[in-house]
């Protein structure tokens, strides 16, 4: 026999053979694929804003209640909040925000840049944000200069599935680097 037939008839064979699991596996895909899901979390409901009557001071920490919906939890400070708070620091205290957020795995927290920079001037202290997933202890001088030009400065602790914890500080949006004396600690 010739070649050329014998190569053809293997190819024409070798196609055969793949055919029943082709239709196999085009038959699995249509009607119901239990193999596919769309998630879609509504992360806007669960924003905190803290207004000033519900602050609380004790001793220079004021502990936030954060509402927690899938694993996120959003707090914002008003000015207001900032400014009850501010009234009652005495001089040489330091400022202890503590965002009680159970089951967070990440920690959204804002706060008027103008308020920072008035703890730093009424205090002569640094501020110190506490949550589950971080410590962060940013010193006086951190504050005045730091946010002076800025309108909202955000911090963000995130646990990752992993387990690495991160923390990352935005003025106006922009991520805040080389802060002086900065020390965050994680659990």
């Amino acid at each position: 026999m010739n070649k050329k037939l014998i190569a053809k008839l293997l190819a024409v064979g070798m196609v055969l053979a793949m055919l029943p699991v082709t239709a196999l596996a085009a038959a699995n895909t249509t009607g119901n694929n239990n193999y596919y899901y769309n998630f879609y979390e509504d992360t806007t409901a669960n924003d905190t804003k803290v207004e000033d009557e519900d602050i609380t001071l004790e001793a220079g920490e004021a502990v936030i209640s954060a509402k927690v919906i899938n694993g996120i939890a959003n707090v914002s400070m008003t000015e207001k909040a900032m400014d009850s708070i501010i009234e009652q620091l005495k001089e040489g205290e330091v400022l202890v925000l503590k965002i009680s957020a159970k089951g967070a795995s990440t920690v959204n927290f804002s706060v008027p840049a103008k308020s920072l920079v008035a703890v730093a001037e009424k205090t002569g202290e640094g501020l110190v944000i506490e949550s589950d997933l971080a410590v962060i202890t940013l010193p006086n001088e951190a504050l005045k200069t730091q946010f002076k030009d800025a309108t909202t400065v955000s911090f963000k602790a995130e646990v990752s599935i992993m387990g690495a914890y991160s923390v990352t500080i935005r003025a106006d949006g922009k991520a805040v680097k080389d802060i002086k004396g900065l020390e965050v600690v994680f659990p």
